[in-house]
């Protein structure tokens, strides 16, 4: 009967998945001949190091190699066996050691394989005699397909591998302690509990030398890239080198071309545990980086992306932004050629049909500047924008990726950064309307974005519906666009939740309001108030079937005169008619403000009204 001991090291065998490249590295040092005699192994705590480590000693067992452990927390003196293989761990507590006292004396017949957080130091980097005899491998997460098998094997059943993927990104530790977690209790849904992230948080940052050092490590979990100076506006110190410098020697810090990017994972966790554990610590940070960020724009432009990262949590926002992250940016906005014209017009007949497709082509012919290309790295066509100039207003007409089209997708996430830096960066911009081929689906995203759907403006052409959203940039400028998102992003509640009402109420709050709009003592806390009146005034005041009665209400209610008499004197207008345009003036607001503010949207126009609305000159 086999021993207790030898039960567990078959289970651990079975239990194993994933790793087959460092698995056959590890062979090849077993092998007669071998010019490599060292496997360096490292990646941030959780990644399986140690399991990787049994796995080796298994194999080197079944080589016919006797396997000596070592662990820098308590490493032995020497090693005397011959034809060994020495499986090392925690080797960033004793690499002098390792370097000057435990290797140089091995056996000619031993192979060794280290494992530690860090990788080799700079002096077994730098010396030519070890780096013949290294060959080093970062450790990272699981790939999806061996992340399932783990959790399959750990009993999780199926239906929750993809949270616990969404999760973990893939991270070892992680996973298993999701199972124990599904194990132990019924969970509803796979979550980042307190009792995990603990557990994961000991093992991945270990001991930091100083709560500073701490700070600076939940810092980085806030933001997307970490640079020097931002890290001293992060901490509020005058220089923030040395604290950089730490930073940027950990395993768990990747590189990217603007500064250090926590691994995905480190950061998610990091971020949600100082969430629940010290909000107003979380809260501060994303002030201290929101307020760093708008001092930045727009001399440096990039910041934008960093500043959506911040809106990553957003209950409204956070599941447009599903791909922001450090390569979101990592891509690039050409003109295109005629000869390419042809097949990208052919893209959008398939995804908004003949008519859309004939529309573009004629705003190509007539303004080619207006048609932007989205590039990758391999110079091939990914996603498209036009955006023409109709009538003063520059109109985003026609935007998508090549294959998912206006899906939530990487190339959405940067075709929308593309055209936010461009709203941003134009001098004198004034309206911006952007035509969406799902209106329902974006609403939110936009209202939260400041975005407003433009009542009436909704249309059809090849049997597709499109709705239309605006902003003023004249009336929100960009500056304090940004300081409305910062604000939306600091608040515990989603923005101006619209109120219900029935239609007859909605239109006595509309009529109260353009009474008492010169009183605004009066509004406060009404369900329409002075904001929402100028809003739909100006909505009115911008479109040509509208200015009429925009005046009149404007002489009536808005600057009014002394008198409705004096209005209708003042318009040079009968007061039959006066009262005519008055009343058509107060329903029109009341209609644009219904559809805003209660939801109720129109039926949309007839395709050839909406062809000639949005294809004029």
């Amino acid at each position: 009967m086999a021993r207790l001991a030898e039960r567990i090291t078959a289970a651990r065998r079975r239990a194993f998945v994933g790793r087959a490249g460092e698995l056959d590295e590890f062979r090849l040092l077993l092998r007669p001949g071998a010019t490599e005699a060292i496997l360096f192994v490292h990646g941030p705590g959780g990644t399986g190091k140690s399991t990787l480590l049994r796995q080796f000693g298994w194999l080197a067992e079944d080589a016919g190699r006797e396997v000596v452990w070592l662990d820098g927390r308590d490493p032995v003196a020497r090693v005397e066996a011959e034809h060994a293989a020495v499986l090392v761990d925690n080797a960033e507590l004793v690499d002098t050691w390792l370097r000057e006292e435990l290797l140089p004396h091995l056996g000619d017949d031993v192979v060794v394989a280290i494992a530690g957080r860090e990788p080799p130091s700079v002096a077994f980097r730098t010396d030519p005699g070890w780096r013949s005899l290294i060959r080093t491998i970062r450790l990272t997460n699981l790939d999806r397909d061996t992340g399932r098998e783990l959790l399959r094997l750990r009993g999780v059943s199926d239906d929750k591998h993809e949270q616990a993927l969404e999760f973990t990104h893939g991270h070892p530790l992680a996973l298993a302690l999701l199972a124990d977690v599904c194990a132990q209790s019924d969970l509803p849904n796979i979550t980042a509990t307190p009792e995990v992230l603990n557990t994961l948080l000991r093992s991945l940052i270990g001991t930091v030398p100083s709560p500073l050092h701490l700070t600076a490590l939940e810092a980085c979990s806030q933001v997307l890239v970490t640079t020097e100076p931002l890290l001293a506006a992060l901490l509020d110190v005058p220089d923030a080198r040395v604290i950089f410098d730490w930073l940027r020697d950990l395993s768990i810090m990747d590189y990217a071309p603007r500064g250090l990017v926590l691994h995905d994972f480190v950061r998610e966790t990091l971020a949600t545990e100082l969430r629940w554990r010290q909000p107003d610590a979380y809260s501060l940070l994303h002030q201290r980086a929101r307020t760093y960020y708008q001092q930045q724009f727009p001399a440096q432009q990039a910041v934008l992306l960093d500043f959506a990262f911040l809106h990553r949590d957003s209950p409204v926002l956070g599941p447009y932004l599903k791909h922001v992250n450090a390569a979101a940016d990592d891509f690039a906005v050409t003109r295109t050629s005629d000869v390419e014209w042809n097949s990208l017009r052919e893209v959008i007949a398939v995804h908004e049909g003949e008519e859309s497709a004939s529309e573009a082509d004629r705003w190509y012919r007539e303004q080619p500047h207006s048609v932007s290309v989205i590039r990758n790295r391999d110079g091939a066509a990914v996603g498209l924008i036009v955006a023409p100039v109709a009538d003063g207003t520059l109109l985003v007409r026609h935007w998508m990726a090549l294959d998912t089209y206006q899906a939530v997708s990487p190339v959405q996430m940067f075709i929308t950064l593309h055209l936010v830096r461009r709203y941003l960066t134009t001098p004198g911009l004034g309206q911006v309307n952007v035509v969406c081929a799902d209106p329902d689906f974006w609403t939110e995203a936009f209202r939260y974005t400041d975005f407003h759907r433009l009542p009436g403006e909704d249309f059809t052409l090849d049997g597709k519906r499109f709705g239309v959203f605006g902003h003023d940039w004249h009336a929100v400028p960009p500056m304090q666009w940004m300081a409305l998102l910062a604000d939306r992003e600091q608040a515990t509640e989603v923005p101006d939740a619209p109120r219900v009402l029935s239609e007859a109420e909605f239109a006595e709050a509309v009529r109260t309001a353009l009474r008492d709009f010169t009183r605004p003592d009066r509004l406060r806390g009404a369900p329409i108030g002075r904001d929402d009146i100028t809003r739909a005034a100006r909505v009115m005041e911008a479109s040509p079937r509208d200015r009429r009665t925009f005046r009149v209400l404007h002489h009536t209610y808005l600057q009014p005169a002394e008198t409705q008499a004096a209005a209708a004197e003042l318009l040079d207008l009968p007061m039959t008619t006066y009262r005519r345009h008055l009343t058509a003036g107060v329903a029109r607001i009341t209609e644009i403000l219904w559809q805003e503010l209660a939801g109720s949207r129109a039926h949309p126009p007839a395709a050839d009204e909406a062809k000639s609305r949005h294809t004029k000159q």
